[in-house]
């Protein structure tokens, strides 16, 4: 996607506060702006959702709830083995329908992106697995 430049003039203390958080990230000032942006945007167009840092990077989450990837992961298990997996997920996990559905709206609209934390989610435990399982084979030599 082509990017514009944007000049803004923001206070001294927002810019520190910015170059304090690109420093902590290894970002650029630019970089973290960007993304302060888009997620503000996505936020307004999406109320409940919030983004929120990880061992995976930021991700989208539900504001009093999981993160988006894992209702997703929830919903995929679910669908075909129960009628309404949306209400079976809001039951299990203690939160409204109209939650869930907040995360699954949000899905549609940036599916790529949540299907790409799914899998380095399954990645990231795949290696925790395989990790235990050496652990245990060295243990019971």
């Amino acid at each position: 996607m082509a990017s514009q430049h944007l000049s803004i003039r923001l206070p001294q203390e927002t810019i520190d506060r910015l170059d304090r958080l690109s420093n902590q990230s290894d970002g650029t000032r630019s970089e973290t702006a960007r993304t302060f942006i888009e997620e503000g945007l996505r936020m307004m167009d999406h109320p409940g959702i919030v983004f929120r840092p990880g061992p995976t990077g930021r991700r989208a989450g539900l504001a009093r709830g999981p993160d988006v990837w894992e209702i997703v992961s929830a919903i995929h298990v679910l669908t075909g083995h129960v009628d309404d997996p949306v209400a079976v997920l809001a039951d299990q996990i203690r939160l409204s329908a109209y939650e869930i559905q907040l995360a699954l709206t949000y899905y549609e609209a940036f599916t790529d992106e949540v299907d790409q934390r799914i899998a380095l989610n399954h990645a990231a435990l795949a290696g925790l697995e395989a990790a235990w399982m050496r652990e245990q084979r060295f243990i019971q030599q």
